[in-house]
């Protein structure tokens, strides 16, 4: 089944019974492996995990079980529903290059910026910052959690930040 490659081992691993007493970091975790899975499949992404269920060699009935319930983990223990639900909008950046560079790693350059754009949207999955096209980011929120994000990402990628430079 095309695009389902991802979920083939996640679900494959993934005991759903476990799901309400996860800590805080194996959330997270499975925030972040079900984000890497779900979200490449854009706006089908429940009709390729039901069509990937339906063709495991369980009876239907056992599948269809197994679909409620990655979609209730999925809504509402991971909380990843508000971004991929029909694709309606793509989580923003917090963010740009431009800034990255201006207040966070002055000495990015090249390929590693793709490396360094990997690592906020895997740090926003993860802590749950997701925001839509729309919000604008100058909010006193906003701020801290930029601040949030720059120290993360300085200490990530620290040879991109020479001398430890501080510009905010």
């Amino acid at each position: 089944l095309r695009g389902s490659s991802g979920l083939q081992n996640l679900v494959g691993n993934f005991d759903l019974t476990d799901a309400t007493i996860l800590s805080g970091r194996e959330r997270e975790s499975l925030r972040w492996l079900f984000w890497q899975a779900l979200s490449p499949l854009g706006n089908m992404w429940r009709e390729t995990l039901l069509l990937f269920l339906a063709s495991l060699p369980v009876p239907l009935p056992v599948a269809v079980d197994r679909y409620s319930r990655l979609i209730d983990v999925i809504k509402n223990e991971l909380s990843l529903d508000p971004n991929l639900l029909d694709g309606q909008w793509k989580m923003q950046p917090i963010l740009t290059g431009a800034q990255i560079r201006e207040r966070a790693l002055p000495a990015i350059q090249g390929e590693a910026f793709q490396q360094v754009l990997l690592a906020q949207e895997e740090w926003q999955v993860r802590n749950e910052h997701f925001r839509p096209c729309a919000l604008p980011g100058d909010s006193e929120f906003d701020t801290a959690l930029e601040s949030q994000l720059i120290d993360h990402l300085r200490s990530k990628f620290p040879k991109y930040n020479p001398a430890g430079k501080c510009v905010q």
